[in-house]
């Protein structure tokens, strides 16, 4: 890829993760009691996440992998939520999202410059791989203490301290399972390009 296509699709990138924290951040701060504002911000992240999706099916379908992804994502989110719901307590002793987060954005860091300094298409796919993985497992992570949250949150609901937040809450799962099916498609159509 020529430097010029590497500089605009990474400025590409930059401004729609720029957009994404804009209305991740209107989302989070809205009046949860503004139904319409609420679920306005929530359907534009949910439309402007299936648009960016499509280059990963667009992948995983040239590598004949989206179906597996898919059931793989399931079982994970699955596996995880279960253990988050009902051991969450047990499992997650401090809170550790403050450090999956700071993760996640070295991670995104990493991907922004980590481009300019790979030449070779091989250590590309290599840079893409290793990413995917360590992606994978911040996001896994970060669903078990996502469920863990979200029964503690629920008793809070009850007890009529919170008013609940349906378009953050499922939106914050919502992201996570996105990635988590991104990353797997990923690792899988590279694994199976090489055979």
């Amino acid at each position: 890829m020529a430097q010029g296509g590497k500089i605009r699709m990474i400025l590409t990138f930059i401004i729609l993760i720029v957009i994404l924290i804009g209305l991740t951040y209107a989302l989070i701060n809205v009046d949860p009691q503004n139904i319409l504002a609420s679920n306005l911000i929530w359907t534009l992240l949910v439309f402007m996440i299936g648009v960016l999706l499509i280059p990963t099916i667009w992948f995983g379908r040239l590598t004949d992998v989206v179906g597996l992804a898919g059931i793989v994502t399931i079982l994970i989110t699955s596996m995880v939520g279960l253990a988050g719901y009902y051991y969450g307590d047990q499992i997650i002793t401090f809170n550790w999202d403050e450090y999956l987060n700071y993760a996640l954005w070295f991670l995104i860091a990493v991907i922004i410059i980590g481009p300019f300094l790979i030449k070779n298409p091989k250590q590309m796919m290599n840079f893409y791989l290793v990413i995917s993985i360590i992606s994978l497992v911040i996001f896994v992570l970060l669903l078990l203490s996502n469920h863990k949250k979200l029964k503690e949150d629920s008793v809070k609901c009850i007890d009529g301290k919170v008013i609940p937040n349906y378009p953050l809450e499922s939106y914050s799962l919502f992201i996570k399972i996105i990635n988590i099916f991104q990353d797997l498609v990923r690792i899988l159509g590279t694994m199976n390009s090489r055979k």
